[in-house]
């Protein structure tokens, strides 16, 4: 039996969109299990890499593991099937999935009965899948060792509240009241775990479009618009060209530029020069599996609101926070980085944009970065560095490299590229 695994991801370590729709059939209501015995306000702490929820798991009441949070994602992942091998738990089956190319087959094991404490919850026999590799790699892309996905699974029973400036989850029983003051709900749908709403997006002065949004905290993207589902979903003039994401078995072409407005719904908030890829899905996928979606909403843009998704009655607040009114930046440098070595502080040159200060520069892709800026780079991380490549432009960048084992110096100056 064959599958389509529609979640896409970016190794350079700039992007990435999840919307894992994957094997339904074996995860019906009985063997999906939710959490259960909540009866008040539990709070889960989060931390943030590259605009990542990483959340820290004890699996099977041994192994502390991270995870992501994920409400793009429909069921729950081991992204490391070593872990499942080191705790001896048996692969009840091996499936057959199809690349994100929609050519190259893989495969996953589906495992029961795991179970998982998230904080102070307990979430009993938990099926899941395991990856038969490590297709992913978000340790590369986080600069952070990460072994799995929570999927919207696990919570979709219950009333969950994203706090980013505190970064703390809560999940609490589902209520019919408002969260809060100045929250303002936003007509949700929820289908296959996950939550959707539709909004009008502001492409121009002259252009908008009324899109229908995935709610993806798996993402560390804005926004992304499939240009193919919509005839106003128009690429801007000023756009960096390139691969928008790779995953499963293949690259996804696109662009990245900015819509001028993204409001949402009607509640009076919006957010401007949202920056946004744009890329056309594959030719023949399954847009079933896409429930009528023309783009993601992810963690870069819900990262400005108090969120709350209440799932059993669909319903979806927001409030602004105190980063509501925070430019969106964009690298001003043109590298494309990811984490790599036993502990993930070596930083390496995974793509440079042509045309860009770093490519004007003289560096390529392969280079190890060893200094940026007279900081050892074992001395920060990945998401410090590339938050150093988002700042003003002219700003100066002089790095110390290696290649080939020849050590080496380079400058450039930051410039917008979009």
């Amino acid at each position: 039996m064959r599958f389509s695994f529609c979640k896409y991801f970016n190794r350079d370590g700039k992007i990435l969109f999840l919307s894992l729709a994957l094997l339904f059939l074996f995860f019906n209501k009985s063997q999906a299990q939710t959490v259960y015995g909540i009866t008040k306000p539990v709070d889960i702490p989060f931390e943030i890499h590259n605009n990542f929820i990483v959340i820290p798991v004890l699996f099977n009441r041994t192994l502390p593991l991270n995870f992501i949070y994920d409400t793009g994602a429909e069921h729950t992942v081991l992204m490391k099937r070593e872990v499942a091998e080191i705790m001896k738990i048996p692969f009840e089956r091996r499936l057959q999935i199809i690349g994100s190319d929609m050519r190259r087959e893989l495969f996953v094991y589906l495992v029961r009965e795991v179970h998982l404490k998230i904080g102070a919850i307990n979430i009993p026999n938990q099926s899941l899948l395991v990856l038969e590799e490590d297709y992913f790699r978000f340790d590369e892309m986080a600069g952070l060792n990460v072994q799995g996905i929570i999927g919207a699974d696990v919570f979709r029973g219950y009333r969950v509240e994203i706090d980013y400036r505190n970064r703390r989850l809560t999940i609490s029983p589902s209520s019919n009241k408002t969260p809060g003051k100045r929250f303002r709900e936003i007509p949700v749908e929820i289908y296959k775990n996950k939550p959707y709403f539709e909004t009008d997006v502001l492409l121009s002065d002259t252009t908008n479009a009324e899109v229908k949004l995935l709610i993806d905290t798996g993402s560390n993207l804005p926004l992304i618009l499939y240009t193919d589902t919509h005839p106003d979903l128009d690429v801007p003039e000023n756009v960096v060209t390139g691969a928008v994401a790779s995953g499963l078995g293949g690259s996804l072409e696109g662009v990245t530029g900015r819509v001028d407005k993204l409001p949402l719904h009607e509640t009076g908030f919006k957010l401007n020069e949202v920056t946004t890829s744009f890329q056309e899905l594959i030719i023949d996928l399954d847009t079933t599996r896409l429930n009528g979606r023309n783009g993601i909403i992810g963690n870069p843009a819900l990262r400005r609101f108090d969120v709350v998704i209440d799932y059993p009655r669909s319903q979806f607040f927001v409030r602004p926070n105190k980063y509501y009114k925070e430019e969106f930046e964009y690298d001003k440098s043109g590298l494309i980085l990811i984490a790599g070595g036993a502990s993930l502080n070596q930083i390496y040159v995974s793509k440079v944009v042509p045309g860009s200060p770093a490519a004007e520069a003289g560096i390529f892709r392969g280079d190890r970065i060893v200094k940026i800026n007279g900081i050892g780079t074992a001395f920060t991380s990945l998401t410090a560095i590339l938050k150093k490549l988002k700042k003003k432009e002219g700003k100066k960048i002089k790095l110390v490299l290696r290649r080939r084992n020849v050590k080496m110096k380079r400058t450039f100056r930051l410039r917008e590229l979009i």
